[in-house]
């Protein structure tokens, strides 16, 4: 077996500038009763077993964005998780686990057709796609953000010419209609950066999901 690679992003990497985020959704059946997040984590709460929810695979930004909603609402949850987001958005819809934490391209349609509803979004700030939908934050966890980000990064000690040209670059192709209208689509947001604030995001993120996996005893 070939070992795995790794490396430490705050030494081995540098930043050259954030892409995009992409919030993940709440949803539940049609049928539960749960009408806004603060229901939700009441029934959380009341419910005497870990309550059950539906998460595509473990240690992914969903099964985390769960992890994280649990420790800040202070409930038990009993993860569910699904080979993908496909299958769990199919369960969701014939109603076999009632809430699950789900990106929104998957989720779209379904939503639109009202075979699932979504509670909220985990981004901080409301998600373009549905900004009528109120954030986790908004309605019960205040702080609460959970997203999936990506950036572009090159090899530690890339000289700063090349990373501020690589940077520029970047933020162009981030402007433009195309690119914005491509996101879009995936339920994402444009977010460009420069390379210093794209470094705070991989400090900030790394700490955070760290933590989370640690207290959760997830190992690879």
């Amino acid at each position: 077996m070939v070992p795995a690679v790794c490396c430490d992003v705050r030494k081995d990497l540098t930043p050259l500038g954030m892409v995009t985020m992409a919030p993940a959704l709440i949803i539940v059946h049609p049928s539960v009763p749960y009408r806004n997040v603060a229901d939700l984590i009441a029934a959380m709460k009341a419910s005497k077993e870990p309550f059950q929810v539906g998460t595509p695979g473990v240690s992914t930004v969903n099964h985390l964005s769960a992890l994280l909603f649990a420790q800040q609402a202070g409930v038990k949850l009993q993860y569910i998780p699904y080979k993908g987001s496909g299958p769990l958005n199919t369960d969701l819809i014939g109603g076999f686990v009632k809430v699950g934490f789900n990106p929104i391209p998957v989720s779209r349609s379904a939503i639109e057709g009202k075979l699932i509803r979504a509670l909220a979004a985990t981004s901080l700030k409301r998600a373009a796609a549905y900004p009528d939908l109120p954030t986790v934050a908004e309605a019960g966890l205040p702080g609460y953000d959970a997203v999936l980000t990506y950036g572009i990064v090159a090899p530690a000690g890339t000289p700063r010419p090349i990373v501020e040209k690589l940077n520029k670059v970047l933020r162009d192709a981030l402007a433009t209609d195309e690119v914005k209208r491509r996101l879009a689509q995936e339920g994402a947001e444009p977010m460009p950066t420069t390379p210093e604030e794209h470094a705070a995001v991989l400090d900030r993120e790394d700490t955070k999901w760290s933590a989370i996996i640690k207290s959760a005893g997830i190992h690879e």
